[in-house]
């Protein structure tokens, strides 16, 4: 062995004192099989002035040592604080159980006010319409503001109102169902709604078609619009189930169409049927149980085009002192809508 090399081994050696013991072993192995390899590698490069110059360069084992011991202090210092935290909360449970719960609640608290905020304030409507879609509200015979109205009153809105481009609506409450073509009993949850309710809404079918006016008109519902999830389930996305007819508590309807997969509104419904206006029951301008929703026109008269609160006129719901105090906007329009509000307020 060379004395430069001896050299080099003695400064190896003195620096591994630095580096944990753990991983002294592991750092004069990596740092002597270097040296090694400069001296005896290359028989050519076996010179004094090379071999030298080679002790000048084991000097980087220092700043290695230090940055290794650092490192080991850090986590060494980490562990320790994790074992007193530890032993504390043995040594005294009472403190330890309020401290978790304390935690618990704050992170659950956190998470439960994000995801109300996110869903409400923060995340767009999923619909591609959804920064010009409005409710349209209506009114009570005492005149006050009503979220639902009657059939009648909303085919006077489609027919006598202008300012909108579509004007679609849904029945206010679902219907509990149960499907008995399969093997057992499955309970569906099913909403009434208008034919252009998709197109209001800014969506196509997934696969079929959507309802027809003329389908909104008779006494009974004979088709239906199914979810993309129930679609999976019950039929395993085969797309033969357009033409299909089931029986859904003792009634038959004929699938004509599958929603699109990131359509989930009216929440958690599982199909769509259509509104019957022939049907019994849905002359009746004191049965408020539609909720409409609509496209405003670009550029009509009566309506902004994307408003917020406004009254209408020739007959309106407030008067307009009414309307100032309430913080809603009077303006002049078409008659026979009351309110319209914008469906993310």
């Amino acid at each position: 062995m060379s004395g430069a090399e001896r050299c080099a081994r003695a400064l190896i050696a003195l620096a591994a004192i630095l580096v944990p013991s753990g991983r002294r072993r592991a750092f004069r192995e990596e740092w002597e099989s270097e040296i090694w390899h400069h001296l005896h590698a290359d028989e050519r490069r076996i010179s004094t002035g090379w071999q030298w110059a080679v002790v000048v360069r084991c000097l980087g084992v220092f700043p290695h040592a230090v940055w290794i011991s650092r490192e080991g202090w850090m986590m060494d210092a980490w562990l320790q604080d994790v074992r007193f935290g530890v032993r504390t909360l043995f040594r005294k449970p009472g403190f330890a159980v309020v401290a978790i719960l304390t935690l618990a609640l704050g992170i659950g608290g956190n998470t439960a006010v994000f995801s109300i905020v996110n869903s409400v304030l923060l995340r767009p409507l999923p619909f591609s319409t959804s920064d010009r879609l409005v409710w349209v509200w209506g009114r009570e015979f005492s005149g006050q503001p009503a979220a639902a109205v009657s059939p009648p009153d909303f085919q006077d809105y489609v027919r006598g109102v202008d300012a909108f481009e579509r004007l679609a609506a849904f029945s206010a409450f679902s219907s509990r169902r149960v499907y008995e073509d399969g093997d057992r009993p499955i309970e569906l949850l099913m909403r009434s709604v208008t034919h252009d309710l998709l197109p209001v809404l800014g969506q196509s079918p997934a696969l079929g078609r959507g309802f027809t006016e003329e389908e909104t008109l008779g006494e009974i519902a004979e088709v239906m619009m199914i979810s993309h999830g129930l679609w999976g389930r019950l039929f395993g996305f085969d797309e033969a189930v357009i033409g299909r007819v089931v029986r859904i508590s003792g009634d038959r309807y004929t699938i004509v169409g599958v929603l699109p997969e990131d359509l989930d509104f009216p929440q958690n419904v599982d199909a769509w049927t259509p509104l019957t206006f022939g049907a019994g029951g849905f002359g009746a301008r004191a049965a408020h149980f539609l909720r409409p929703l609509g496209l405003p026109g670009r550029g009509r008269s009566g309506l902004v085009t994307s408003p917020t609160r406004l009254c209408t006129a020739p007959r309106p719901l407030f008067h307009r002192s009414e309307c100032r105090r309430s913080g809603f906007r009077a303006r002049s329009g078409a008659g026979g809508l009351s309110l319209v509000q914008q469906l993310g307020e």
